[in-house]
């Protein structure tokens, strides 16, 4: 299968194979986090981007999973702004509603 590219960072895109993305998907964010800290409990060995780290049933490299994690913190960064913007929308629409009945 040909590679997914995340577009979390806007000056590059972040290719993914299906399979790990789906395994990435199914753990999740803190599966994936606890696994890049048991990698390299020492603080030394394993933080290489190139580690090669088995997860579910796909074999990930560690930059895969850092790359995956910031794309998902970005993909929920922009549902908060989103949804930030709706309340603020509909708090003027409110504010309006009552100006013009009152």
């Amino acid at each position: 299968m040909s590679p997914i590219k995340l577009r979390g960072d806007r000056r590059r895109g972040t290719k993914v194979l299906p399979e790990v993305l789906a395994e990435l998907e199914l753990h999740g964010v803190d599966a994936a986090r606890s696994i890049l800290g048991a990698v390299s409990s020492d603080g030394v060995s394993g933080t290489s981007r190139s580690t090669l780290i088995r997860f579910g049933n796909a074999n990930v490299t560690r930059g895969e999973i850092e790359d995956w994690l910031k794309w998902k913190s970005s993909r929920e960064a922009l549902w908060v702004r989103v949804g930030a913007i709706a309340a603020v929308l509909a708090a003027v629409f409110a504010f309006l509603a009552l100006l013009k009945f009152n």
